[in-house]
């Protein structure tokens, strides 16, 4: 049997989307996973089968980095690896790459200034050039560089609601990227009365969620919220561990969040997941994974953008006060329009139609591929190739990203031993010349 290690080194949400490739390669052999030394509890707890070793990154120098981490690597060293999967391409992954030898490497690894990354992360960073027509969820991406990635569907349980209550994250790391307090009680505000509407929440608790970082924010949310939910009102900023965190998460109805770790982690336990994704956020790389979830997508021009680049639409103002909620991606969330669907059952189709949404698309999970009429697709029941959204019909970008599926597919279909539809399309744009060369680093 296989010694297999994942090298996992961001954040939150990161770690639990190498879930699938994890699971995947939970059979093969003996599997470790390395993280950051303040996440270890969490990936003890998402994955109880993989032993979880720790480094300390932040905060240091790089004198102190390895003092602190020499024992780390030591042991690591001596672990003998047939296997190593990074999964990170900062330059501290790299360097920890060079504690193994290079033919065991697979992922995003460099040997001295050269990089050497296999075919499938090769294909990720040319389609990353047009984020737009994104074609691949990252959980499905790292995936794939597993010998046999399990079924999609197995990833996650089916989210539901359980009784307990409405979740809130209060704010993502990126204030650019999340709600205006203002903006987001009017938005909790319909969610909750549509859940009631529902006899989901009738005398049920709203819970805050978030770290110390957010209990301004949580402050102020409060103000802008109704006092008729005010006596629900639960909030744990900055009151909960990683486990609590878990605890606070499970049984819950419903999570409201921008693209954060926790809404990964309200999936992994079944939780349903309703997103606002702004600016750098996009579902089709890093949406909540599995069937049940719902996201509201802006559409814009320059979206979506690069999480921490300096936007042109922002002014000293929208700095230094941290509220971005003028910023053309934040336009779209402070529609009546969108507004009204948050409870669409309060209204009449005629309504609806009256106030169409505009720059937003509201995208629901699923494994079930869309073609357009000029690809053909078989019929046959096959392996879902993994996660994607379905929106409008007219979204834009729509066709560009399932041709580019399809490619991946027929790849994937090739180099793995997988039961997926091997469909006929003529836009070969990921490809070059030199990808027909050999050898090749195949995923």
């Amino acid at each position: 049997m296989a010694k297999q290690l994942v090298t996992q080194l961001a954040r939150l949400g990161d770690i639990i989307q190498s879930k699938r490739l994890m699971l995947s390669l939970k059979n093969e052999g003996e599997l470790c996973m390395l993280v950051d030394n303040s996440l270890i509890d969490l990936a003890r707890i998402i994955y109880p089968y993989a032993e979880i070793f720790g480094v300390h990154i932040h905060n240091k120098n790089a004198s102190q980095v390895l003092e602190s981490n020499i024992h780390v690597f030591s042991e690591l060293k001596q672990k003998n690896f047939d296997i190593v999967y990074p999964l990170n391409h900062s330059s501290f992954s790299q360097r920890i790459n060079t504690l193994f030898s290079k033919e065991i490497l697979q992922g995003y690894s460099r040997v001295g200034i050269n990089e050497r990354h296999s075919q499938w992360i090769n294909l990720a960073f040319r389609w990353m050039t047009d984020r737009r027509h994104t074609p691949l969820n990252l959980m499905d991406f790292w995936s794939f560089l597993a010998p046999n990635p399990i079924d999609p569907q197995d990833v996650n349980p089916t989210a539901k609601a359980q009784g307990k209550g409405l979740g809130i994250v209060l704010s993502g790391q990126n204030l650019k990227r999340s709600l205006s307090p203002q903006d987001y009680a009017k938005v909790i505000h319909a969610v909750y009365e549509r859940l009631h509407s529902e006899n989901q929440t009738s005398a049920k608790d709203i819970f805050l969620l978030g770290t110390d970082n957010e209990k301004k924010f949580a402050k102020e949310l409060l103000t802008y919220l109704p006092s008729k939910v005010h006596n629900k009102i639960k909030n744990l900023a900055g009151k909960t561990s990683l486990n609590e965190l878990v605890q606070s998460l499970q049984g819950l109805d419903l999570l409201l969040t921008p693209d954060t770790g926790i809404a990964h982690l309200a999936a992994h336990l079944g939780v349903p997941v309703e997103g606002f994704y702004l600016s750098s956020a996009n579902c089709f790389e890093t949406g909540p994974y599995g069937i049940g979830h719902t996201v509201w997508q802006a559409s814009i021009a320059c979206s979506p953008c690069t999480e921490f680049s300096n936007c042109p639409y922002a002014n000293a103002t929208n700095i230094r006060t941290n509220n971005y909620s003028s910023l053309p991606c934040h336009q779209p969330f402070q529609s009546p329009a969108f507004l009204m669907r948050l409870d669409a059952n309060k209204y009449t189709e005629e309504s609806l139609q009256k106030h169409p949404l505009i720059d937003m698309v509201h995208y629901t999970s699923s494994f079930e591929e869309y073609f357009h009429e000029s690809i053909p697709t078989k019929q046959s029941k096959q392996t879902p190739f993994g996660l994607t959204w379905q929106g409008n019909q007219n979204e834009t970008h729509r066709l560009k990203r399932a041709e580019q599926r399809v490619l991946l597919q027929a790849y994937c279909a090739a180099t793995k031993p997988m039961n997926i539809d091997i469909n006929t399309v003529h836009d070969t744009s990921l490809f070059q010349e030199k990808d027909w060369f050999f050898p090749q680093e195949l995923p």
